[in-house]
């Protein structure tokens, strides 16, 4: 049997979708079907590294979003062509508003041979309440025509729970709305039970130059919608001389952000921002810390909880 895992991000990159698209890539090689991975191309990818050697690639070059000031660019003729042609038993679509799940309503229906499963992650209509996001949320509105003719054309949709709201999981809605729900398959994120010693956590510390103390870990991008400024204005009340270390797959503007504002706090020799991490790294220093803060603005069923 040949599947193919459609994911916009995928290991090496560090996130959500990326590490249940890899564990879900793993678990059907492991049953001995043949893997093929549909993302982006990443210049960070070793195609030597004994975690992917079992996987065949293929990568388009395509950027933006569903929103027409920003709209899919790239690649897209040679990722719909590939689709239309691509021969395989299944291809799972990871995540809605994102090029490699919305070009398929693109795709002819006559030339796809292959059944289609969609893996929710959930959606993000209006999250919060900036101006942007309300322009945002008003812009979303004609992609409810792609969500809905994606929604008929999948085989079966699998979400993260059955709650329906106007956000997170309005793609819920939809399938209620439009008599879907008999295409829907409830399978909440799973999790990893994993336990290590006191000396591996000292290691990972030692390599990042860390002194061994209780500490306290924030693990999420840096973004704005993950609000770690909150995390390091709590930190800022307790007032207490112990560690901050901050896990984020990548650099980015809001990064800088954080670094200004905690060299204002007491203790900010204390405050470590790690950006790409090994998983097992981050693993080892998650089950290492005193406490776990988690100060997003919104989310669905983050693996990081």
């Amino acid at each position: 049997m040949k599947i193919a895992v459609s994911t916009f991000t995928f290991y090496p990159e560090l996130n959500g979708v990326a590490n249940v698209s890899y564990k879900q890539a793993e678990y059907f090689y492991n049953l001995g079907y043949e893997v093929h991975i549909i993302t982006r191309k990443n210049i960070d990818r070793d195609y030597e590294d004994e975690k992917i050697t079992n996987f065949i690639f293929h990568e388009f070059e395509i950027k933006g979003s569903p929103l027409l000031y920003n709209f899919y660019r790239g690649e897209i003729s040679k990722y719909i062509y590939f689709l239309e042609n691509f021969e395989c038993d299944v291809i799972l679509f990871h995540a809605w508003q994102i090029w490699t799940t919305d070009l398929f309503y693109f795709t002819n229906p006559k030339k796809v041979k292959y059944k289609t499963i969609m893996i929710s992650h959930c959606t993000g209509i209006k999250t919060s309440n900036t101006f942007r996001d309300k322009l945002n949320y008003i812009l979303f509105l004609p992609y409810r025509f792609i969500m809905r003719g994606l929604m008929k054309r999948f085989d079966s949709i699998v979400t993260l729970s059955d709650k329906a709201d106007n956000d997170r999981f309005y793609d819920n809605k939809m399938l209620k709305k439009y008599g879907l729900l008999n295409k829907r398959t409830v399978i909440p994120n799973g999790l990893d039970v994993q336990s290590y010693n006191k000396s591996k956590v000292m290691d990972v510390l030692k390599k990042y130059n860390i002194d061994y103390k209780n500490y306290i870990i924030c693990i999420s991008n840096y973004q704005e919608i993950k609000n770690q400024l909150e995390t390091l204005k709590i930190y800022e009340s307790l007032n207490a001389n112990i560690n901050l270390i901050f896990i984020g797959d990548y650099e980015s503007e809001y990064l800088q952000l954080l670094k200004e504002y905690s060299k204002k706090l007491k203790y900010k020799h204390n405050i470590q921002f790690l950006v790409n991490l090994q998983q097992e790294e981050l693993k080892i220093l998650l089950y290492g810390a005193k406490i776990f803060l988690f100060s997003s603005k919104s989310e669905c069923m983050p693996l990081a909880v």
